[in-house]
């Protein structure tokens, strides 16, 4: 009910000519409507660090916690930037007109890895550069080999990606497994067995575990293997998609997105007693 609010008014909220509400009352409108929102959804506790609304995504902290790589959609396509944590201070990294997303830096800040091609047409590969922009190596360079989203082991000395194989039209391609490269010795070990589609591998802080999505019925749920015992455990079981798993600073919990009513929220899933919690409930993803 808005008339309290116009009574209390010095000024005038409607014009004289008209029945339509003036500028001022449109700000009383606007301030009351506001405050009634926010009784039920308080007031956000988050801020834009983006400058300009460029698609900017797959933040990512690099040790020390004082610099953050992420991906941005330019004129030549989308590329990988460092900026601080103020995205003031901006380096771009790659500028050669071919898609490249989901960056990650290893722990010594020294390197980078990050998906390069068209994810459209499943024709991606793992680039391995070092920070500065310098020797750039595709991980994934054998004839019809195709790979992405690649993350760094905490040591940094493997990286963990989504492989699969194929030429033709990508319906024909190999459903995408987990695999495990060690960058020392070029050595590649299966991780899951190609059955099923499987996707968004990341280590856990002590390096013995990988989580990732796989998709067993419709829908992809989080799954762990033990990289000492070589098991593998599902984590959960819905009826709809989880999606970019992370793990928290302990290893205990694990961070993801969840589309549980046709729009993705957050959620955290305890690795100890596997109970979830709902971070998020909105309208949009």
């Amino acid at each position: 009910d808005l008339l309290p609010s116009f009574l209390k008014q010095e000024k005038k909220v409607y014009f004289d000519y008209d029945e339509h509400l003036n500028i001022n009352g449109h700000e009383v409108a606007f301030q009351e409507l506001k405050n009634e929102i926010r009784t039920f959804f308080p007031e956000p506790k988050s801020a834009m660090l983006s400058k300009s609304l460029s698609g900017d995504r797959y933040p990512n902290f690099m040790s020390g916690g004082k610099s953050i790589s992420y991906q941005s959609k330019t004129d030549e396509g989308t590329e990988i930037f460092l900026t601080d944590k103020s995205f003031s201070d901006t380096i771009r990294l790659t500028r050669n007109g071919i898609e490249e997303t989901h960056p990650m830096v290893s722990k010594d800040n020294e390197k980078i890895v990050f998906t390069e091609g068209s994810a459209e047409l499943f024709r991606t590969n793992v680039i391995l550069m070092n920070i500065d922009g310098s020797h750039r190596t595709t991980i994934t360079a054998g004839k019809y080999e195709y790979g992405a989203i690649p993350t760094f082991s905490p040591c940094s000395n493997k990286i963990a990606y989504a492989y699969w194989k194929g030429s033709g039209h990508h319906k024909n391609f190999s459903l995408p497994k987990i695999v495990v490269s060690d960058l020392n010795t070029s050595l590649v070990v299966d991780i899951t067995d190609g059955k099923y589609e499987c996707w968004r591998p990341v280590f856990s802080p002590n390096g013995k575990q990988i989580v990732y999505i796989k998709k067993l019925d419709k829908q992809f749920d989080l799954f762990i293997y033990d990289l000492e015992n070589n098991v593998e455990t599902q984590l959960t079981k819905t009826n709809y998609d989880e999606w970019d798993p992370q793990f928290s600073y302990t290893g205990n919990d694990l961070v993801y997105a969840a589309k549980t009513d046709g729009n993705w929220d957050l959620y955290i899933l305890n690795l100890i007693d596997l109970t979830t919690l709902r971070l998020t409930k909105t309208m949009g993803n």
